[in-house]
């Protein structure tokens, strides 16, 4: 074998010193790690250069199942050819689902650093969270960990700087430094705090940033702003090598973690007994590894096979059933925390609807229509400036190829003052509904709107250009409307139907609720991730046998959030219900047979007064 000075022979090759540094085993794994070198080529594969260069780094590092399990969806590459170029580049996408103490902050932040070890003038490492602070407490807190104990050991480059949250590159070794900031931002590991209200500083710090290799690491992915992280994924698409990480507790399909884990084939094509499954980011194939601490825990196999609690930070067997026990095998958090899957379709979350509910009746898909549907609109407005969104939805009724008759969403318009208008801003707004309505070819008649609070914007609405809407207001009281034609759901003395005022403590709880049994009866189609979203998160509740749903600003107060998009769409499902007879379980009655030839030569007027105006 070839001394150090002459270099080492290895893997069927001579690595050589470069750069003025002597050649050593780790720098031969570091090598190889960068080279991707396979078993054909000589070498061992990327995962297991890169297991190499961890246990020398860190000895104390363990190996368990799911770290050995992430480390190989780290290492996992395809590849794209540009045709015009010739350059091929390296893409890497894995996703991570695991609930609490699944050892996901260490090995994320052993992978960032590894590949900054390699190559840090040629390597920028972000690292995502939802606040600076919770990141401190989590993946930062163990990355900066072990990056002091490679330092200590003379084997890491770089400066921390706490105060800003990075480890940085000098200029003596070879970094490129930004004269206004005196920072390397392209040569180092930094912290980007993701969620929404620090949406505005992360796209700035964002902006601009590149290298030839790119480590995206987005933990606690399910409360980052979304926005954030599909600005950072596109606009990283341009590096060499780009590697991204998606890591989160699952809470919803349609949050930002749902979203970035979500399978190839559907989540119907996956369930809680399944382990890991193809995903796509930006257009490029991943994996998602999911780590179940009550089916699949490393601590319960290695007492099974008599070694004791091997792993004292992760779940202890006794802990995850006595949370089962607690909290019951069908709670969200139980799931979310020691499952590592999205709770299923009857899990009891006392939420509206569910994100398997929504999934597993085909609310997501687009309708196909047998002839041509109608268009309605539902609106939820907002009286005051600078308050919760104004939302204009357009829904289209109509019979499905399937026989069914369905309301579906086609789009959701949040109105904003237009540019330089100095016009009154609920007069502005009725102008913008009239506008758009008449674009879209819906009358008046076939539209909704919440007149809870209406005031002056109902008057104005009614006196001008709005005659003949329908005003609900979510305050008042159930309505004489059936719901839902399934034999559960009749009144036992008559037989017939049940009417809201029968099934609900209020209108508001009537107009949400009533979703529920329309998707039940695979009539909801076109629903948005932004929509479904709004709609798992409702609550309900029992009250003297009636349901009553969470009030708006209940909801607000809990999520942060006003359910604006969810409210619009209930007003236009209304209407459905009102206008033309819609019913869950049920076809509902064609429209010429409930609006006669006048009711007809009535909406064309409206359209052609409200073209004059």
């Amino acid at each position: 074998m070839a001394t150090e000075d002459q270099g080492i022979e290895k893997y069927g090759r001579l690595w050589l010193s470069k750069d003025g540094q002597a050649i050593t085993p780790l720098r031969i794994e570091m090598d190889a790690f960068l080279m991707g070198l396979t078993p054909e080529e000589g070498g061992l594969g990327k995962a297991l250069h890169y297991r190499n260069i961890v246990s020398a780094i860190w000895p104390t590092f363990q190996w368990h199942k799911w770290a050995e399990l992430a480390a190989q969806a780290f290492c996992a590459q395809v590849f794209e050819e540009d045709e015009a170029s010739g350059n091929r580049f390296i893409r890497s996408v894995t996703g991570l689902a695991g609930g609490t103490d699944s050892g996901k902050s260490y090995g994320m932040a052993a992978f960032a650093l590894v590949n900054w070890f390699c190559d840090p003038i040629n390597t920028m490492c972000i690292v995502v969270s939802t606040s600076k602070i919770d990141a401190k407490q989590r993946i930062w807190a163990a990355l900066v960990k072990m990056y002091r104990e490679a330092r200590n050991l003379g084997i890491a480059s770089g400066r921390l700087i706490e105060s800003m949250d990075i480890i940085k590159l000098s200029e003596e070794e070879g970094a490129v430094i930004d004269p206004k900031t005196g920072v390397s931002d392209a040569s180092s590991i930094m912290l980007l705090a993701a969620g929404d209200e620090y949406k505005d500083d992360a796209q700035k710090r964002l902006q601009g940033k590149k290298n030839r290799r790119i480590v995206l690491i987005a933990d606690e992915l399910q409360d980052c702003s979304a926005s954030i992280i599909n600005e950072a994924v596109w606009g990283f698409k341009g590096a060499q090598e780009l590697y991204i990480v998606g890591a989160g507790n699952p809470a919803s399909i349609f949050d930002p973690h749902g979203k970035f884990c979500e399978p190839i084939k559907g989540w119907m094509s996956v369930d809680e007994d399944t382990s890991n499954w193809k995903i796509r980011v930006a257009g490029i194939e991943g994996i998602c590894i999911r780590f179940d601490s009550e089916k699949d825990n490393p601590n319960q196999q290695a007492f099974e096979q008599g070694k004791g609690l091997r792993y004292p930070f992760l779940p202890k067997p006794n802990d995850v059933a006595l949370a089962k026990k607690e909290l019951g095998e069908l709670n969200p958090q139980f799931w979310r925390k020691f499952r590592g899957f999205w709770p299923p379709a009857d899990a009891d979350d006392s939420t509206i609807v569910s994100d398997i509910l929504l999934a597993r009746h085909g609310a997501l898909d687009k309708p196909i229509w047998d002839g041509t549907p109608k268009d309605i609109a539902g609106i939820d407005p907002s009286y005051t400036e600078g308050g919760d969104r104004f939302v204009f939805t357009h829904l289209k009724y109509g019979k499905l190829i399937s026989g069914k008759w369905a309301i579906a969403l086609e789009k959701q318009y949040v109105l904003n003052r237009r540019a330089g208008s100095q016009e009154d801003f609920q007069y502005e707004m009725i102008q913008q509904i009239s506008d758009l309505s008449i674009k879209l070819g819906i009358p008046n008649q076939w539209m909704g709107v919440d007149a809870s609070a209406g005031g002056i914007f109902w008057s104005i609405g009614e006196r001008q250009l709005l005659r003949g809407w329908h005003a609900v207001s979510f305050a008042g009281s159930a309505s004489d409307l059936p719901v839902s034609a399934q034999y559960a759901m009749r009144n036992e003395a008559t037989g017939k139907p049940q009417v809201g005022k029968e099934l609900f403590h209020n209108m508001s709880s009537e107009l949400c609720f009533a979703a529920r049994y329309f998707l039940e009866c695979e009539q909801l189609k076109g629903i948005t991730p932004d929509l479904a979203w709004e709609m798992t998160q409702r609550k309900y509740a029992r009250r003297t046998r009636k349901i009553i749903i969470e009030s708006k600003t209940d909801m607000k107060k809990r999520i942060g959030k006003s359910p604006d998009l969810f409210d619009s769409f209930a007003v236009g499902l209304f209407v459905a219900r009102k206008v033309f007879g819609a019913m869950a379980g049920s076809e509902a009655i064609e429209e010429k047979n409930r609006l006669n030839k006048e009711s007809f030569k009535k909406l064309k007027q409206s359209l052609t007064l409200r073209r004059q105006w």
